[in-house]
């Protein structure tokens, strides 16, 4: 049974948005239903606003190609996901966005790489942002790897030290979760105002993400932000090494 061209590019869509284990949920999901009809409830298993968003259009092509099947359906979706993420994979670097998309770039949204980062996580997360806005499936995903015994670093800028004009305290939006917390102080940093703006995220010194975005839902989600994820070893256990060495020197300190 044929699904259409349309079909097929949405769950091509959905595929890139979603981490091959999710996109299984969705498939599975998709598999207990013969025809779109009823088939809404399949968004409850979507986390993300966007691709929450990218399933509902999968759901409104459906609805047009009634004829096909969800176990077929959700067959492609699961192929369309582990394509994408085998690709993903062999190229080593993937490219990053938030904001608005374009047909020119397919590049998977920095709240969901982010986040499959941290749930990934096995033994050790450090994070580094200038401003730190916790948000729930920030925090949920941050708990989650403490659970499992992620030791997990976070380097924020502080307003103890940066401009007058920064006041994102890092202490408030951490509050109730045993991370190691690191700062830049002011007695360690250039005259004159000098900002923590670098944004990295380093899981199991094998990945490293590199954005422009903050550690915040709109940074990550809404604003307009690049960044690159990089799956190699060397660059993350470098960047890591990098850290504590100004850790070991005095330039950041623990809190």
């Amino acid at each position: 049974m044929s699904l259409g061209l349309a079909l097929i590019r949405a769950c091509a869509e959905l595929g890139r948005e979603l981490a091959p284990a999710h996109a299984r949920a969705v498939a599975d999901a998709l598999s207990e239903h013969d025809s779109p009809a009823g088939a809404e409830v399949v968004l409850a298993v979507v986390k993300t606003p966007h691709a929450l968003a990218v399933v509902k259009r999968l759901l409104a092509v459906w609805v047009q190609n009634p004829h096909v099947p969800g176990s077929e359906l959700g067959a492609v979706l699961a192929g369309a996901a582990y394509a994408h993420d085998l690709a993903r994979r062999e190229q080593g670097m993937e490219l990053v966005l938030s904001g608005p998309g374009s047909a020119h770039v397919h590049a998977r949204r920095t709240d969901q790489v982010l986040i499959d980062l941290i749930n990934g996580t096995q033994r050790s997360l450090v994070l580094v942002t200038y401003s730190l806005s916790m948000y729930a499936e920030l925090k949920a995903a941050l708990q989650a790897a403490l659970a499992r015994g992620v030791d997990v670093t976070v380097l924020a800028e502080d307003p103890r030290d940066g401009s007058p004009h920064f006041k994102q305290d890092p202490a408030v939006a951490l509050a109730g979760l045993l991370v190691r917390r690191l700062r830049w102080p002011k007695s360690q940093r250039p005259a004159g105002w000098t900002s923590l703006h670098a944004k990295i995220a380093i899981a199991d010194e094998e990945t490293v993400l590199i954005t422009s975005a903050n550690l915040s839902e709109k940074a990550a989600g809404d604003n307009l932000e690049a960044g690159l994820l990089i799956r190699d070893s060397d660059y993350a256990v470098r960047l890591g090494k990098h850290l504590e060495s100004l850790l070991i020197g005095g330039v950041l300190i623990r809190e």
